[in-house]
């Protein structure tokens, strides 16, 4: 029996209906790239019209970059501490207030030096009765903790 072959014609038609194919999906990814050609081109425009103004007299060197930064955490830092000693000065007995310096305000923690170890207990004392929770209040959490300390350097000073 002899070895059936396809006819020339259904090969022909098999050929153009993969040549069409092949053109169809080659036409596809035509228009996809155009599409994305487009859209990419779009958004430049976009970017273009958005894009932010560029500063016609640059910084000179970084403290000129730092310098508005800092000088709003040193308001911010005075701000605090005013609060504070107004706070302590309210709610202090005259005697204790006497007794203890306010030392300084870094990463939410207030530094308090005591003259004495009874001052300090008593301040300590004060403080978890409530004046801690009112000074976290007072300068609405910008002071979380408070640490105290006795200061020999207060110890001379008051006596």
């Amino acid at each position: 029996m002899p070895a059936m072959n396809p006819s020339p014609r259904r090969t022909t038609s098999r050929i153009n209906r993969q040549d069409r194919l092949r053109e169809s999906v080659c036409e596809k990814l035509d228009e996809f790239k155009r599409a994305r050609d487009n859209a990419a081109v779009a958004g430049l425009a976009r970017q273009r019209r958005f894009k932010p103004a560029t500063d016609p007299h640059p910084p000179k060197s970084i403290q000129d970059i730092l310098a508005p930064f800092k000088k709003h955490e040193l308001q911010h830092r005075s701000v605090i501490m005013a609060l504070a000693s107004n706070l302590f000065v309210q709610r202090l007995p005259q005697k204790l207030a006497d007794c203890i310096a306010l030392e300084g305000f870094s990463h939410s923690t207030l530094v308090v030096h005591a003259a004495s170890a009874p001052a300090k207990a008593e301040l300590d004392r004060l403080l978890r009765q409530g004046l801690k929770e009112e000074l976290q209040i007072t300068t609405k959490g910008a002071i979380y903790r408070v640490r105290t300390a006795i200061s020999r350097k207060l110890l001379n000073d008051t006596y």
